[in-house]
């Protein structure tokens, strides 16, 4: 008789049956949520990670053209100092033969 308690009935047996199919659907309805939401996340993350390439790329870019005007500049700048200093070297012998005659 000891055993009988444990046996269950053919209605008890349907009736857990049952319990665990719809626990079974739930956590197979979490799983897919939280699929669903990884899947969210990881495209978020995609794009957010070409955003900092594009965002990199740019950066990079102004640096080379910032470093080639600064090239180009500072080259237009010493050209001008020679000019001038040639011109003030002309005036300066110009001023020293006139002075000498």
């Amino acid at each position: 008789m000891a055993q009988e308690k444990y046996l269950m009935s053919d209605s008890e047996l349907q009736q857990l049956a049952s319990k665990v199919g719809i626990s079974t659907d739930r956590l197979v309805g979490v799983g897919n949520r939280l699929i669903t939401s990884i899947e969210t996340g990881s495209k978020s993350q995609e794009k957010h990670q070409k955003s900092i390439v594009a965002l990199t790329v740019v950066i990079a870019l102004s640096t080379v053209i910032y470093t080639l005007l600064t090239i180009w500049s500072t080259s237009i700048q010493q050209q001008e100092l020679e000019l001038k200093l040639d011109n003030d070297s002309k005036k300066t012998t110009e001023t020293t033969v006139k002075s000498n005659t």
